[in-house]
């Protein structure tokens, strides 16, 4: 929490690319915190700390005000921004949102909102009350890892989000015959019936790229599309 206070907060931005240009069509904000030495770290195993000690709705509160800053001052960015599954559906989040937009509601409009399938399964009719208020603000809503949680497509439609993020275990070796196989097509095929966008997570294949471009998967996130970096890449 010293850094959260101390302001020593900080993103690495990861592209999301467009399968047909690999050109960026937005950046994954991923939360960093400045060591002594100014190399970024943080992740996955501080977040847990986080929301074990129970910081994460406010956490989530300075991130969020963070990214619309960053949207405000610079108008070639859209931005994607994780959300705790504790944080979901929180009064207070959306109030910092609602408030944020108040000046200029476009900004919602390059903003995308990352809920983890297990998340948004914790309380289903709350995430889809929530899912609905932040698209009426414009926001776009992804859910992220879909297929660790093993929700059924039913709960998928109730939600109704813009876009679906296929989880790598399953986006990497989906080429191969089997459940990722199987996962994918289903997913794909929902997803042109339901106007969602997808976006495959940790491809390493070029066989793996190939079969997932051919069943309509129209983005890419990861090392082979590009690495985190802590420099504004819409600013090069």
């Amino acid at each position: 929490m010293r850094a959260l206070h101390a302001g020593e907060l900080g993103f690495a931005f990861q592209p999301i690319v467009a399968a047909a240009t690999r050109q960026p069509a937005y950046w994954e904000c991923l939360l960093r915190v400045a060591s002594d030495e100014t190399t970024p770290i943080g992740g996955t195993g501080m977040i847990g700390a986080v929301e074990r000690l129970g910081f994460a709705p406010a956490l989530d509160r300075r991130t969020l005000a963070m990214s619309l800053a960053l949207l405000e001052r610079a108008p070639a960015a859209a931005l994607s921004l994780n959300l705790s599954g504790i944080t979901v559906a929180n009064r207070a989040w959306l109030a910092v949102l609602t408030r944020g937009l108040e000046s200029d509601p476009a900004l919602g409009r390059r903003l995308i909102v990352e809920i983890t399938e297990t998340a948004a399964l914790g309380d289903i009719d709350e995430s889809r009350r929530f899912v609905d208020r932040l698209r009426e603000l414009g926001v776009r809503v992804a859910i992220d890892d879909f297929g660790a949680g093993h929700t059924s497509f039913r709960n998928l439609m109730a939600l109704k989000p813009d876009i679906v993020k296929i989880d790598s275990a399953f986006a990497a070796g989906s080429a191969g015959a089997g459940r990722s196989r199987d996962l994918v097509q289903t997913l794909t095929g929902a997803a042109r019936d339901h106007g969602w966008a997808v976006v495959a997570e940790g491809v390493r294949a070029d066989e793996d790229e190939a079969f997932l471009i051919a069943e309509g998967v129209e983005f890419f996130q990861g090392g082979r599309y590009g690495p985190p970096r802590i420099e504004e890449p819409w600013s090069r």
